[in-house]
C-alpha cells in the first residue's frame, strides 16, 4: 500500500522586514490549515 502525503512549503523573499515575514507565514498557515479536514 502507499502513504500519500501532502506537503506545504512557503516561499518569502528573505529581504522583507522579519515582522511581515512572521505575519505572512502565520497568516497564509491559519488560512491553509482552516481548510484541512478536521480531525
Amino acid at each position: 500500500m502507499s502513504n500519500l502525503e501532502t506537503k506545504c512549503v512557503l516561499v518569502i523573499d528573505e529581504n522583507l522586514p522579519l515582522g511581515l515575514i512572521a505575519n505572512t507565514a502565520a497568516i497564509l498557515g491559519v488560512t491553509l490549515g482552516s481548510m484541512l479536514p478536521r480531525w
